[in-house]
């Protein structure tokens, strides 16, 4: 065989190689009742707000490292979970006009109620004296959105909305490298008021990561914040407050596919806000504004540390 019909023959070889479609994979958890899965979160953020009450702009940095447990309280027979997670220890320093402050990490609890798709159905925040895993009430669905509002309606401050994005939310079909995704997810900040999470993502493709054969998976999401503020209409005393603003961010899973888990995500959030208040300013009814414009980064890690099974051998950060 001539050197010039080999080359042809692998060449021919190798694009018929290429033009073979990469096989189709059914990404789905896998949550076995009892089991206790340990994670350790790292968040570093920088905000700065620009003020008229100050000449210069207000800036804040914070740490946060959190050790947390995630136990599997029942699964249903279709897949569907409670996951309990559990704050153990950690950390939150905070600097701030020249000033640290170093606290510990709130004993937080929060319930999810999710499919072995990832979609979040719900969540609870519930007080760290209740009785550990009792689950909380199922919440209806929202009719206009086709799915159960999750959050608790305590606003931001009270309620994290982006734990929404706490399962990859899997579509029901087969997925391809470079197949895309979306979704949303209602979140109630206020009692009677939802803002929406629009969530998008792409399986990127197979990778081994840390010893495991996973799924990256990148997702993007944005959501506004309009319910935390007011509509800006005056009060009765002539008072007005409105704010306008939105979160937006990017993450990158690496999703372990015979777990059927989680084992390491990073990403970055970034916040956006405008607040605008009025007030009179003399007795006629001139008003005198004020805006305050303030933005925050935030750069998330988590990490999957080990896995507890009953009845099986535990699991660690990297294959066994």
């Amino acid at each position: 065989m001539s050197s010039a019909l080999a080359a042809l023959l692998a060449a021919s070889t190798l694009a018929s190689l290429a033009a073979t479609p990469a096989e189709a994979i059914r990404l789905r958890y896998r949550f076995r009742k009892g089991e206790v899965a340990t994670y350790r979160t790292l968040v570093a953020a920088a905000a700065q707000s620009d003020t008229p009450f100050s000449a210069e702009p207000m800036r804040m940095q914070m740490r946060v490292d959190v050790l947390s447990r995630q136990r599997v309280l029942s699964v249903t027979p279709g897949g569907t979970a409670q996951v309990e997670s559990r704050n153990l220890s950690g950390s939150t320093r905070i600097t701030a006009m020249g000033k640290t402050q170093t606290t510990k990490a709130e004993p937080e609890v929060t319930i999810f109620t999710l499919t072995d798709r990832g979609r979040v159905i719900r969540y609870r925040e519930v007080p760290t004296g209740r009785a550990r895993g009792a689950p909380p009430p199922e919440a209806p669905v929202d009719p206009v959105l086709g799915a159960a509002p999750v959050g608790e309606g305590t606003g931001f401050g009270d309620s994290d909305p982006l734990k929404a994005l706490y399962g990859l939310n899997f579509p029901e079909r087969d997925l391809k490298p470079g197949d895309t995704w979306t979704a949303q997810s209602p979140v109630e900040m206020a009692p009677g008021r939802k803002v929406v999470i629009r969530i998008a993502s792409r399986f990127v493709g197979m990778t081994r990561f840390r010893g495991r054969q996973c799924a990256r998976i990148v997702t993007s999401f944005e959501m506004p914040t309009e319910p935390e503020g007011g509509d800006g209409a005056p009060d009765a005393e002539g008072f007005s407050f409105s704010q306008q603003g939105r979160v937006t961010g990017q993450l990158t899973s690496f999703f372990d596919v015979a777990e059927g888990r989680e084992v390491y995500t990073d990403g970055t959030v970034v916040m956006i806000m405008r607040m605008k208040m009025g007030a009179p300013s003399d007795p006629s009814g001139a008003m005198e504004t004020a805006e305050m414009n303030s933005v925050m980064k935030m750069n998330v890690r988590q990490v999957f540390l080990k896995a507890t099974v009953p009845g099986v051998r535990a699991a660690g950060g990297r294959a066994r």
